[in-house]
């Protein structure tokens, strides 16, 4: 059951793809993230609110430092989103300059993920699931639930994209 798909190098596909599983990443914690933002607020409002009468603002410093911790978690993200875009972009350039072509097979071990620089195989016990996300295939690692592997519709087209989808459905089922 071997089946074996080839993609030319494209930059624009490449990076359309990665901010694809980024956004698919800030889709899934996007809600936590408000959620504490808007705890801590009301949080430090209360505290406000309740430490008018208390010899000292206790209510105030915890709701104070919980918004400092939510900020300092909102600035780890951005940081993140900045150094991941980074390393797509240095990947792209160094990608583009070589013209590397790459190759996914499917077989009934697992995902075979290679191109010139790097080979990787990963079991199929090792995969947790596939996410049809705006047209990009999102292979998520059972481990560590990350995205392993991304395919987008425009670097395959579309009936070799819903073959593989089909496929990796029942695979990952």
């Amino acid at each position: 059951m071997d089946k074996l798909i080839t993609i030319s190098f494209n930059a624009e596909n490449i990076l359309s793809k990665h901010r694809q599983v980024w956004k698919y990443w800030y889709h899934k914690n996007k809600s936590s993230y408000l959620i504490h933002s808007a705890l801590a607020v009301f949080i430090l409002l209360g505290g406000i609110h309740m430490d008018d009468s208390a010899p000292f603002p206790t209510g105030t410093l915890i709701g104070a430092v919980y918004c400092l911790f939510v900020s300092f978690t909102w600035l780890i993200f951005f940081q993140r989103k900045k150094k991941y875009f980074k390393t797509v972009k240095n990947y792209t350039n160094r990608s583009q300059q070589n013209k590397l072509d790459y190759n996914y097979t499917f077989s009934d071990f697992g995902i075979t993920y290679e191109d010139d620089e790097k080979s990787q195989k990963v079991a199929w016990s090792l995969l947790k699931s596939v996410v049809d996300f705006n047209e990009v295939l999102l292979i998520t690692n059972k481990d560590t639930k990350e995205v392993q592997f991304s395919i987008s519709k425009k670097e395959i087209g579309d009936l070799e994209y819903a073959n593989l989808y089909q496929l990796l459905k029942q695979r990952l089922a």
